[in-house]
Order: structure tokens, then C-alpha cells, then sequence
């Protein structure tokens, strides 16, 4: 009988050690997936708030390049409408600059233009038709070479009678240089805002005016 009881508890001992193992594995495993599951639940959540991302990207890109294709065009024809209004604007100052300057130099001379008396333009050459008319297609060139010989002198004397000889411009009278420039607008939309929109084309008119000096 000793022998039973020891067998016994020796059985019952193992039994506990057993059972007792069992249980932690369970609980071990419990506490594994108590563990992971928050770990799970980041992850999923993660890849939704990226998939999110990634769709409001999409969709964003897609509307920035809707916005575009209505809003480029227009902003294409108005920055070339401000580059040519500016090549406009540009040629108009420099034809009132350039028939100024022919209006002092042609007064400068006056009556003494053709006459051999040694009286000179300002750049050095003698008072000649020739010459004067030479020295406004220098100036109006820069504006365009079609300009040449276009310019209209104009000699009013003290009564308000026009003349269009240099012989006239003695002291005291009025000398003036106009032209006028039919400048290309290039672009048919600002010929239409701005120009002759049959022509493409803008008048530009400029007029100097001097006193006669001899």
C-alpha cells in the first residue's frame, strides 16, 4: 500500500505540473494576442489613412490639371496681349522722341538750308535738304525702316499760314515735323480691342514742333 500511495502521488504531482504548464501556455497565448491585436489594429489603420492620402492626392491632381486647361489659354492670350501693348507703347514714345529731335535740328538751320552758309545739323552735317531729310530717317528707323522719307515738314509763320519749304522758317516762326505709323499689332484678338481689327493695325501719329532760329 505505501507503494500505491507513492505512485499516486507521484501521478498526481505530474498531473498538476501538467495542467499547471497548460495554463500558462494559454495564458502566454492570451497575453500574445492581447499584445498583437493593437499592434493589428495600427497597422489597418495606417494603410487606410495612406490609401486616403493617396486618393485626395489623386483626386487634387486631377483638378489641378482641369484648372489649367480652362485658365491657361486665357492666361497665355493676355500675357501676349501685354507684351504687344508694350511694343506699342514703346514705338509711340520713341516716334514723338525721334520727330522732336528732327524738329530743333531742322530749326536750327531755318532759312539758311540750302544756302551755303555753313550752318550745320547737330550731327555735324551741313544745313541741306538732303541732309535734314536724312537725319529724321535716322530717327524714325528705329522704329521701323518703313518710315523712311514719310515724314511732313510744315513751316507756319507768325499770320498762321502754312508752308512746306525750309526757306520759310526765318526767326520767330513754327516748324513742325509729323509722320504717322501704322503699327502691327500681331495678334488679331488685340487688333480688335485696341486697332483696326480688318487690318491688324494701330495708327500711331506723332508731332514735333520748333522755333525757327535763323
Amino acid at each position: 500500500m505505501p507503494a500505491i500511495r507513492s505512485l499516486h502521488h507521484l501521478l498526481e504531482g505530474l498531473y498538476r505540473r501538467v495542467a499547471g504548464g497548460t495554463a500558462a501556455v494559454q495564458l502566454g497565448d492570451i497575453g500574445i494576442q492581447a499584445i498583437d491585436r493593437p499592434r493589428r489594429r495600427s497597422h489597418a489603420r495606417g494603410v487606410a489613412i495612406a490609401l486616403g492620402r493617396r486618393r485626395a492626392h489623386s483626386r487634387s491632381r486631377g483638378t489641378s490639371a482641369v484648372e489649367f486647361a480652362l485658365v491657361g489659354p486665357t492666361a497665355f492670350l493676355l500675357l501676349l496681349g501685354a507684351v504687344v501693348l508694350g511694343v506699342v507703347v514703346t514705338h509711340e514714345i520713341q516716334l514723338s522722341q525721334a520727330v522732336r529731335d528732327s524738329a530743333r535740328a531742322a530749326a536750327i538751320c531755318g532759312s539758311n538750308t540750302d544756302q551755303g552758309t555753313g550752318s550745320t545739323l547737330p550731327d555735324g552735317t551741313l544745313c541741306t535738304t538732303a541732309n535734314i531729310t536724312a537725319y529724321i530717317n535716322a530717327r524714325v528707323d528705329a522704329v521701323s525702316p518703313s518710315l523712311a522719307n514719310q515724314a511732313v515738314i510744315t513751316v507756319i509763320d507768325t499770320s498762321g499760314t502754312s508752308f512746306t519749304s525750309l526757306s520759310k522758317c526765318a526767326p520767330g516762326n513754327t516748324l513742325q515735323v509729323s509722320i504717322t505709323y501704322q503699327q502691327p499689332l500681331f495678334v488679331p484678338l488685340v487688333g480688335a480691342l485696341v486697332g483696326n481689327a480688318t487690318t491688324n493695325t494701330r495708327t500711331i501719329s506723332a508731332q514735333g514742333e520748333a522755333t525757327c532760329e535763323q
